[in-house]
């Protein structure tokens, strides 16, 4: 079994550790300034500078958002989902 980072994390009570030990504080999220374009952008930019040349066996399909499927009973979810993706 390959050890992960959890098993490898070790809690110790304060009051173990030496008073001259420096702990480095909690390193603080990154957070991006500005906002990258997505694959689909990308290729939908891609496929608008091809114009005809595109190729026709490569579609672009965005993915359908949960909000869409809100009023859809469970049960037929599943498979309206399966059938909104083209094979």
């Amino acid at each position: 079994m390959r050890a992960s980072a959890i098993r490898l994390l070790e809690v110790v009570p304060k009051s173990l550790v030496d008073k001259s030990v420096r702990v480095t504080p909690r390193l603080q999220p990154l957070t991006r300034t500005s906002r990258e374009p997505t694959v689909m952008e990308i290729l939908a930019q891609k496929k608008q500078a091809a114009g005809t040349k595109w190729p026709a066996n490569l579609r672009l399909e965005n993915p359908v958002p949960k909000e869409a499927l809100v009023q859809v009973e469970q049960h037929a979810r599943r498979k309206l989902k399966l059938l909104l993706k083209e094979r």
